[in-house]
């Protein structure tokens, strides 16, 4: 009988491992975020859907996020009236060095 609970707890052993590692591996997928076209970022920041957006510091791309907490990347034109146009909607700005996901 000794043999019978050691094989039993071997294979429960067994399961719990194989539901633990297949639970992590196939848990919530890290989301990918959507690019935007410049001209529609602008649009939703003048209809005060955006509310804060992380700038390079080259000024060339931006993670920002809308009023729902959608987050999604804008690659950036030279465009001298960016600046004011979010300050002028009330978005908080803030500039990083480089651009990763988990900037908010």
């Amino acid at each position: 009988m000794n043999q019978w609970w050691r094989n039993a707890g071997l294979y429960g052993l067994f399961a719990i491992v194989t539901i633990a590692l297949s639970t992590a591996v196939f848990a919530e997928q890290p989301q990918t975020l959507e690019t935007w076209e410049y001209s529609q970022f602008i649009q939703e920041v003048e209809k005060d859907n955006v509310n804060k957006v992380s700038l390079s510091a080259d000024r060339t791309r931006i993670l920002a996020q809308s009023e729902d907490g959608k987050r999604f990347f804008v690659n950036l034109p030279d465009d001298p009236d960016l600046i004011n146009t979010l300050v002028r909607n009330q978005v908080d700005i803030s500039i990083v060095l480089e651009l990763k996901d988990s900037d908010f």
